[in-house]
């Protein structure tokens, strides 16, 4: 699930079937517009992420003519369906030598599966008749910057959902990597506890994808919870968000080893879930 470099990994989580086409990393390739009875250029880049079915990205359009750059740039989401991905716009980042309406005028892209490096393009325009286009897999990793741009616009939706108290299906959230926790010993013990515990904080929790709390009132009920560790690699958890009426709960989780515990207060809101990464690395002699 770790495709992006980024420390903050978020994106908008979706529970899909596992896919055969893993449409995650940079793909780039060219389609020939017609204008006026001329053949104009135009050089594309995706850069996408894919979770389930859900894939999210920044589409980037370049092209010339008569010494004039134009293009733009867009965040673009869409989910598989039969084998295809339909992207359609989030938002127009930027555009170069034209405006923000003009760039609106691309009502949706279609990919289609051929093999794991080539995927066909179908670029639609509104009102006008779609251009066929390849797609060739550069990279199966996204850029840098693709990254703070995908993720500049979901915090940025994010914060205005959360401050009109919007609570989304827990599932449909956005997952954010919120911190790595790297351990010296196999097993650690996890106390889980609202911190006010005059409020309906009600919380669950996923290891590795698959729940291992149900939907628990930690404000009445704390929960204390082990973790056994592998050699190697690392334990993914989820936190998420279960109270039906209050938009923000706040939790105490405190990791305790045989050396020391130590105390973290969670904020889980009703559009986010707080990813961590909990890794064993035993002490060199």
């Amino acid at each position: 699930m770790h495709r992006c470099k980024l420390l903050l990994l978020l994106f908008l989580l979706f529970k899909g079937p596992v896919l055969g086409q893993d449409y995650s990393g940079q793909w780039e390739g060219r389609l020939l517009l017609n204008r006026e009875g001329k053949k104009i250029a135009l050089n594309t880049r995706f850069e996408l992420i894919q979770s389930g079915a859900v894939v999210n990205g920044v589409l980037y359009s370049r092209g010339a003519e008569k010494g004039n750059v134009f293009g733009c740039d867009y965040i673009v989401q869409g989910v598989v369906e039969k084998f295809q991905l339909k992207l359609t716009i989030l938002s127009v980042q930027r555009s170069v030598g034209l405006s923000t309406q003009d760039c609106y005028a691309l009502d949706y892209v279609v990919l289609k599966t051929k093999d794991s490096l080539t995927t066909q393009g179908e670029w639609v325009w509104r009102e006008e008749h779609p251009y066929n286009f390849v797609l060739t897999k550069t990279d199966p990793i996204i850029s840098f910057s693709a990254d703070e741009e995908i993720t500049g616009y979901f915090r940025k939706r994010m914060s205005i959902y959360d401050s009109l108290g919007v609570i989304l299906p827990s599932l449909e959230r956005f997952w954010i990597r919120e911190r790595q926790l790297i351990v010296n010993v196999p097993s650690v013990l996890l106390e889980i506890r609202s911190v006010d515990s005059l409020q309906a904080d009600s919380v669950s929790i996923y290891m590795n994808e698959e729940q291992v709390v149900a939907t628990r009132n930690v404000s009445r009920f704390p929960l204390r919870m082990r973790l056994n560790l592998p050699d190697s690699g690392d334990v993914e958890l989820m936190f998420v968000n279960e109270s039906k009426v209050r938009p923000v709960a706040r939790i105490r989780v405190a990791v305790i080893t045989e050396a020391k515990t130590e105390v973290h207060n969670l904020e889980l809101t009703g559009t986010k879930n707080l990813l961590w990464l909990i890794e064993y690395k035993k002490e060199e002699p």
